[in-house]
């Protein structure tokens, strides 16, 4: 009879393993390898062998033990009796004289009983390694759900049915940016994932770097180096060279590729281990340069991914040229403005070039075949032709906005997968939540795992198995809950709003009830009740936000919308949650949620925590500093995609502004009713100035604008505050001194553009107006 037990162990998180090919069985004996707590069996491993595969020995004697209460010795010598070999040698070959592991695969592997012994090995290490996992999960139900829940089944007898078994990963590479991944390595060598984001470990197998997802082409030619001299380096823009964050490199500038070539080759020599070279554009929606040679180059390749493609095919030759007798892979991507492909009668990738394609636009909701993401497919199936065999994927397992959210792609993970593999993509990266912990997350790294191993697999069948043996009695309700989610099938885009279509109050009252039955089933084991509520965050999180104040709430809503939120605090930090999105710390979501509604200070009030940061922070130390206007609320808003503002003098004071909708100046303008708009937006407010006295000064103060922003007050320009090129500064406050531009004893108007091409954008950090005696000369800088 077998018994499970839960051992809690200190094994990384990691991706969930597959297998691509099937078992095939053979004929003759069972072997049985132990029986009532003893063996005859030892584990063989080659004198010479490295440390990957003495690991691999040492975790199945070690497991062995633990299932079947049996001591199996490891030993270098030949033995007399029965044994288990592990890794290639002499004394595998004279077992097994007929098995050529040479024919394998690259981490591919055999299980294969022959004679009465047991042989797992592999091509290389890591397919020894990986044979040991295999053959400990499939045949005896071994499972590492989470970095820190391993499922080991305990057996009187271990028997096992004649076995010849050669498998290999579909998948070459196989990585994920999820945060448990990031923190352990064993984990993901249990799971087969081997990318860069795997941390290393000799006798884990190392890691598979063929991957280098860099967007450098700034970290290549720095404009703090090149631009003021050189200019002609960087991408002309309406007419102007640029060297801000969201604009390009000239690929057609001759002195340009030489840079790169020599920055690329210099990093080759400095590590010797290195495989793959970076050389991508930087992280931005466009910024290429316009000049006319530069469109010409687009025009002949019919996008500008072919300049780009071109440019990076004569690097690689330059760059292999100087580094012979060693295969240097060099790396682009296939992202935003060179998602498109270039024409493939015109240009093909080089013999040493990989791209990683990275729909970062498609709707996650749907697989890529389905109508809603034929543009999607159609740019996929033209760069498959442009680079075949030299094809990578880049694709995303969360929303960025919300990382709390439900995410309902696992229909579209589990086709997707399969459809990758069947066009020969060598390789797969999945960018999650890499911040922190957030509901479901083992789940999600497990499954994606397997796929990745082994795409063919169901990945409904993948989420009952997960489910069933970490959930336990609870694991029906919450497969139940996330088929939920599936039903309405609506669009899952990466920024999506709390308010987002597919998870109306129905769906929400349904999926609380499906919990409530799931803690219920859960009540008699405290672990597994704790996994159910670390799932039921989520909900938590929605519900929250669908309560959160706006401009029109009541003193009442606001009032509730706080409890709740102190309620919830504390069950995110129980379960480790640190990040509510990217680059968005729990804390300060939490206080910038609790500043929501927040009005006018009325005088006499104690001053409040920010203007204390301030006379703390890194800007001028204001004195004194007195009755406080709260500019929260009430911002007119209005996107300009066509750069219209500056024209049309959306900044005048007399500009009619009534029919624009209202925001508050506390979240990015994503999580405010524009969850996928990127570009310029235009904020207007107006206030009545404080009276003040002799000496002061008017301060308007942003705590902090993602994008860059051009301030204006009554139509005249305050200042500007701008990110600087590698994107930092979104969450700085800046402050202007704007007395000389007031007009006392009316309405002023404040305007401000902001600009920003990707992630999350817009004046989200509040904005006050005070009042303060500052050292003038120092007042008088204006912050960029």
């Amino acid at each position: 009879m077998t018994r499970l037990c839960w051992l809690l162990s200190l094994l990384p998180l990691a991706a969930g393993m597959m297998v691509v090919s099937t078992a095939l069985a053979a004929s003759g004996t069972k072997t049985s390898l132990a029986n009532d707590g003893s063996t005859r069996y030892v584990v063989v491993v080659a004198p010479n062998a490295s440390a990957t595969v003495r690991h691999a020995a040492r975790e199945l004697a070690s497991d062995l033990h633990l299932i079947s209460g049996a001591h199996f010795a490891i030993t270098t010598r030949r033995p007399t009796g029965p044994a288990i070999y592990v890794g290639s040698g002499a004394a595998l070959r004279a077992a097994f004289p007929k098995l050529r592991l040479s024919t394998l695969p690259g981490e591919g592997f055999v299980i294969q009983t022959a004679g009465g012994n047991l042989a797992l090995a592999g091509k290389d290490d890591r397919g020894t390694l990986y044979g040991v996992y295999s053959f400990l999960e499939d045949q005896l139900g071994v499972r590492w759900y989470s970095p820190h829940d391993t499922l080991i089944p305990h057996r009187a007898r271990i028997t096992l049915p004649p076995l010849h078994e050669r498998r290999k990963p579909a998948f070459t590479y196989r990585d994920m940016c999820e945060y448990l991944v990031l923190q352990h390595s064993r984990w993901d060598a249990h799971l087969k994932l081997n990318g860069i984001h795997v941390p290393k470990r000799a006798d884990l197998g190392g890691t598979n770097r063929l991957f280098n997802g860099a967007e450098d082409f700034y970290a290549l030619v720095p404009p703090a180096k090149y631009f003021a001299q050189h200019p002609e380096y960087f991408s002309l823009i309406d007419g102007k060279r640029s060297d801000q964050q969201f604009s390009q490199l000239s690929l057609v500038n001759p002195a340009v590729f030489r840079i790169i070539t020599a920055a690329l080759v210099a990093q080759a020599k400095a590590d010797p281990h290195l495989l793959v070279l970076g050389l991508s554009p930087n992280d931005s929606a466009g910024g290429n340069s316009q000049g006319a040679r530069s469109l010409a180059s687009d025009a002949r390749y019919g996008a500008p991914s072919g300049t780009l493609l071109h440019f990076v095919n004569k690097v690689a030759v330059a760059v292999q040229r100087q580094l012979p007798g060693r295969k240097i892979w060099v790396e682009t991507l296939a992202y935003q403005y060179t998602e498109k492909p270039p024409r493939p009668d015109t240009i093909q990738a080089g013999n040493n070039v990989l791209v990683c394609f990275a729909p970062i636009g498609m709707d996650f909701g749907r697989p890529i075949t389905a109508p809603q993401n034929r543009s999607t497919l159609k740019d996929f199936l033209g760069w498959d032709r442009v680079a075949p065999g030299h094809l990578q994927v880049w694709t995303y397992v969360t929303n960025f906005s919300n990382y709390l959210q439900p995410f309902p792609d696992w229909d579209e993970l589990g086709a997707d997968m399969e459809f990758y593999y069947s066009h020969g993509v060598s390789g797969m990266y999945c960018e999650g939540n890499y911040n922190s912990v957030s509901p479901m997350m083992a789940m999600r790294v497990w499954v994606l795992a397997h796929l990745m191993w082994n795409p063919r697999r169901n990945v409904w069948q993948l989420i009952n198995e997960f489910s069933d043996g970490y959930y336990g009695p609870a694991g029906p309700y919450i497969c139940r809950y996330l088929r939920l989610l599936q039903e309405p099938n609506a669009v899952a885009g990466l920024d999506d709003p709390a308010s987002a279509p597919y998870l109306p109050s129905v769906v929400l009252r349904k999926a609380n009830h499906l919990f409530d039955e799931a803690e219920a089933a859960a009540r008699v084991n405290t672990a597994e009740l704790l996994r159910v509520k670390e799932a039921r965050v989520g909900l938590g999180y929605m519900e929250l936000m669908r309560y959160a104040p706006s401009v029109n709430s009541t003193m009442t809503e606001t009032a509730v919308f706080r409890h709740r939120l102190a309620r919830l605090l504390p069950t995110f930090r129980q379960f480790g949650i640190a990040y509510i999105a990217e680059g968005r710390p729990l804390r300060s979501w939490a206080q910038r949620l609790e500043r929501c509604g927040a009005g006018y200070v009325p005088k006499g009030r104690p001053i409040p925590s920010w203007l204390e940061q301030i006379q703390r922070g890194p800007f001028v130390p204001f004195k004194t500093p007195q009755a406080v206007v709260s500019l929260n609320q009430g911002w007119r808003f209005h996107t300009d995609p066509r750069n219209i503002g500056i024209k049309k003098n959306w900044m005048k004071r007399t500009f009619r502004d009534v029919d624009w909708p209202v925001l508050n100046a506390l979240l990015p303008w994503q999580d405010q009713g524009c969850p996928s708009y990127y570009g310029a937006a235009w904020y207007r407010h107006q206030f009545r100035p404080p009276v003040r006295r002799s000496g002061q000064r008017v301060i308007l103060y942003f705590g902090a604008v993602d994008g860059n922003a051009t301030v204006f007050l009554n139509g005249k320009k305050v200042g500007v505050h701008r990110l600087r090129a590698n994107g930092s500064g979104w969450d700085r406050p800046f402050h202007f001194d704007i007395t000389r531009f007031l007009i006392n004893g009316r309405s002023n108007e404040i305007a401000v553009r902001v600009k920003k091409l990707a992630y999350l954008s817009g004046i989200d950090g509040g904005v006050h107006i005070f009042l303060a005696v500052a050292a003038p000369a120092r007042m008088s800088k204006i912050p960029r």
